[in-house]
């Protein structure tokens, strides 16, 4: 499962009912794992295009969709 899956399922069990410490401590580090891997996948495309590794700038850009959802 995804982090972005992960952080879904936590949000609609939170619409249904309160999530449990456990649960709350669990999407907080979804959470931060989530922006940590955005922060640097986008730091990473910054590096690549300086480079001009086109194939590598679009792994990273198909994982940045991904992180978003998509």
């Amino acid at each position: 499962m995804t982090i972005t899956a992960k952080i879904a399922m936590m949000i609609e069990i939170w619409h249904i009912r309160q999530l449990t410490s456990t649960e709350m401590d669990d999407l907080a580090r979804y959470m931060r794992e989530w922006l940590w891997t955005r922060h640097k996948l986008r730091e990473l495309s910054i590096t690549v295009q300086r480079l001009k590794d086109w194939d590598w700038l679009h792994e990273l850009c198909r994982r940045l969709d991904e992180l978003a959802g998509g």
